[in-house]
């Protein structure tokens, strides 16, 4: 078994890539096919789980910070503290071309470390609120029907504004292309699956399922 890609160049990332060790990696790099190095051996196919490719992709040097080319929401806050034990916090957001074109991403929470707070507005009528444990949710939904918009919480019981950071980022991104039958193509992170072919005849393609799933790993405002 052989697997096709697409690696999607972008002029604005760097982005560096590794083959497993049973990979055949001169393959990749000249024709950007997955194969394993002992054609005569299969792939696993007892939907166990082998990593094969690995990658990392960095903003380029002339890229500005302002320049969201990695993360799919950019959220800007502005802190206002009354001096009465109420803050209000101002958030604008904006989705990432990518994920605003592919309707990735829908949901997006936001944590803040306080027990108590009200939603004063938000243009969207897209924002909801939950008291969890480690403090105040801020759930930013249906972002795939309104990908650009502001919001204001206004945080009670606290007196400095320092109380309120650092917020924690949460989101889930997910998404299933049955390979039968494909009529879009996703290009996350610079890389989509074209084809699964016999490693015997390359003329037979083989049925497979894409599935791309991305979380959030400790992003944080501070």
């Amino acid at each position: 078994m052989k697997i096709n890609l697409n690696l999607i160049k972008n002029p604005k990332l760097s982005t560096q890539f590794k083959t497993h060790p049973n990979v055949d990696k001169n393959l990749f790099n000249k024709e950007s096919i997955i194969g394993l190095k002992d054609a005569t051996k299969p792939f696993p196919s007892n939907d166990q789980s082998l990593g094969v490719l690995r990658w990392k992709s960095v903003p380029k040097k002339d890229v500005s910070e302002e320049e969201n080319v990695l993360l799919p929401l950019m959220l800007t806050t502005w802190v206002n503290n009354n001096n009465n034990g109420t803050i209000n916090v101002t958030f604008e957001y904006e989705l990432n071309e990518t994920f605003t074109e592919s309707k990735l991403l829908d949901k997006v929470s936001i944590i803040i470390p306080i027990s108590n707070g009200t939603v004063e507005s938000a243009d969207n009528d897209n924002v909801s609120l939950e008291f969890v444990e480690e403090g105040l949710l801020v759930n930013l939904n249906k972002l795939a029907e309104s990908s650009s918009g502001s919001f204001e919480i206004q945080c009670l019981e606290v007196e400095d504004d320092e109380a309120l950071f650092p917020m924690e980022i949460l989101f889930d991104i997910t998404k299933q292309i049955n390979g039968a039958d494909i009529t879009e193509e996703i290009t996350l992170n610079e890389i989509n699956i074209k084809n699964v072919v016999s490693t015997v005849d390359e003329s037979v393609e083989l049925p497979f399922d894409s599935y791309y799933i991305g979380n959030s790993e400790s992003l944080y405002i501070v």
